[in-house]
C-alpha cells in the first residue's frame, strides 16, 4: 500500500512526533511510506531517514515545487494521512489526489468541522474514546460526516532503556537533586495552556522541611518562571528548573531518575505523549482531570492502575503523600506498568488495525464500530453512560467510584 503523510511540520512537537511514528509504522509493515513536509520544523528527519522512510522536505529542496507535487501525483497514492483538516491544506492535496486515493485525517483534537470541504476526508480517527464520543456527537447535525475510529498515538520504546543507577545519580546531582531524594517531574512544552498554576499550590502542600521531596520541572512558560523566582530560598531548593530535554535518550533518563510525575495542564490532554513516556519508565503518574477540556489522560494512566486521577488540588496532594509514603502501592503500580504501554501504543497495537481499516476504505466498505471497544479495551463503556458523564463534567466524582472504574483497566 502507498501511503503518504502530508504535515506542515516534523518537528519536536507531540503531533510531529506522532506523525514520524505513523510514517515508520507504515514502513515497518512492508507498506510504501513516504513523508510530504510543507513547513517550517525538521528536527525529526534524521528519525525518518534511519527508518528508511522516503522524505521531502518543500523548503529544503533543490527541486521546483510543482515537479515535487507532479513526482507525487505519478506515483499515485492509496491514502494520504494528514494531521487536523483545516482548508489550507486542500491545494496540496489536490495536486496529488488520484481517483482512488483516500484522505485520513489524525483529528487531534477531536474537533469537528463544518466546511464543505471537508467532505475529502474518508476517515477520522480520533485518539481516545473521550475524543470518539466528543467528535461523533458533535458531529451529527453536520450535512457530512466521515467513518470514525479509534487509533492512538503510536509509543517507540525503543530509546527508552533504563539507565544505570550511576547515571541517574549523576544526573540528579548535575540539577543539584540529594540521590536520597524523592523526585517529582513534570514536563511540558512552555505554552501557558499545558502548565496549570494549581501546580504551584501542591508543590507548597508537599515540600516540607521533614520530608525529602523534591520537584524537577521541564519548559516551564515564562510567567511560571516569574512566579517561582518570587518564592522562598527553600521553594527555590527543593523546585529545580531545566528550561529543555532533547532526544529520547536523555528524555529516557529524566523519566528514570522520577519517583512520580505530577501532570497538571489547563487544556488536558488528546492523548498525553509525556505520560505515556513517564509510564514506559514504570513511573507513576497522578493527573488532574479536564472534563470540559481535553481528557483523554483518565484513559491513558487508568486511576488505580497507572497512578492517580484526581479532580481537585487536596486530591493531588493526597495521591502525592499516599505515593511517598507507601512503597508497596508504588511496587504494585510498576508491576502493572510492565507493558502496559507496550501492549496498547506500540506499533504492533496500532498499525494492524489501522493498516486494515485502510484497506477497508479502499475497498469502498464501511468500517466495523468494534473497532471503538478494541484499540483502547474498557474506555469507551465510560462515555455511553449519560449520568457517568454529567458526574464527570460536574466534577463530582469521588476517589471511591474512580478507583472501581480504574481497576477496570487491569481485566483488559
Amino acid at each position: 500500500m502507498k501511503i503518504l503523510t502530508l504535515v506542515w511540520s516534523i518537528g519536536i512537537g507531540g503531533t510531529e512526533r506522532a506523525a514520524v511514528n505513523y510514517a515508520i509504522g507504515y514502513k515497518q509493515f512492508g507498506n510504501d511510506s513516504r513523508v510530504l513536509v510543507l513547513g517550517e520544523g525538521h528536527e525529526r528527519h534524521g528519525d525518518l531517514i534511519n527508518a528508511g522512510v522516503d522524505c521531502v522536505i518543500v523548503k529544503n529542496s533543490t527541486q521546483k515545487e510543482t515537479d515535487i507535487f507532479n513526482k507525487f501525483k505519478i506515483w499515485n497514492p492509496d491514502i494520504i494521512h494528514i494531521h487536523n483538516y483545516h482548508d489550507s491544506l486542500l491545494p496540496f492535496i489536490d495536486l496529488i489526489i488520484g481517483e482512488h486515493t483516500r484522505v485520513v485525517e489524525t483529528n487531534v483534537f477531536s474537533r469537528p468541522n463544518f466546511s464543505k470541504n471537508y467532505k475529502i476526508v474518508d476517515l477520522s480517527l480520533q485518539l481516545s474514546g473521550w475524543g470518539y464520543w466528543k467528535y461523533t456527537r458533535w458531529m451529527k447535525g453536520a450535512a457530512y460526516s466521515p467513518n470514525v475510529a479509534i487509533i492512538p498515538y503510536i509509543v517507540d520504546s525503543s530509546n527508552f532503556n533504563a539507565p544505570s543507577e550511576i547515571e541517574k545519580e549523576s544526573f540528579l546531582k548535575a540539577q543539584q537533586i540529594p540521590a536520597s531524594a524523592y523526585v517529582i517531574g513534570r514536563l511540558g512544552q512552555p505554552h501557558p495552556s499545558k502548565w496549570d498554576i494549581k501546580l504551584l499550590d501542591v508543590i507548597k502542600q508537599t515540600i516540607k522541611p521533614e520530608n525529602n521531596i523534591y520537584y524537577l520541572l521541564v519548559g516551564l512558560p515564562s510567567y511560571f518562571k516569574d512566579i517561582c523566582e518570587q518564592e522562598s530560598v527553600f521553594f527555590k531548593s527543593r523546585v529545580i528548573q531545566i528550561d529543555k530535554i532533547e532526544g529520547d535518550q536523555s528524555l529516557s533518563l529524566y523519566y528514570h531518575s522520577l519517583d512520580c510525575f505530577a501532570h497538571l495542564s489547563k487544556i488536558g490532554e488528546s492523548f498525553g505523549y509525556v505520560l505515556a513516556e513517564a509510564l514506559l519508565c514504570k513511573v507513576p503518574v497522578i493527573t488532574m482531570l479536564t472534563p470540559l477540556k481535553d481528557n483523554a489522560q483518565f484513559e491513558v494512566v487508568g486511576h488505580g492502575y497507572g497512578g492517580f486521577c484526581v479532580t481537585s488540588t487536596k486530591g493531588f496532594v493526597e495521591a502525592v503523600f499516599k505515593l511517598y509514603t507507601n512503597k508497596n502501592l508504588v511496587s504494585s503500580i510498576r508491576i502493572n506498568l510492565a507493558d502496559w504501554i507496550q501492549r496498547r501504543f506500540s506499533y504492533n497495537a496500532v498499525i494492524p488495525s489501522q493498516i486494515e481499516m485502510y484497506r477497508t476504505l479502499l475497498d469502498g466498505k464501511q468500517l466495523d464500530t468494534t473497532n471503538v471497544n478494541e484499540i483502547i479495551k474498557g474506555n469507551i463503556t465510560l462515555y455511553k453512560t449519560k449520568a457517568f458523564l454529567m458526574l464527570l463534567i460536574l466534577k463530582c466524582i469521588n476517589s471511591s467510584i474512580l478507583y472501581k472504574i480504574g481497576k477496570s483497566f487491569k481485566k483488559n
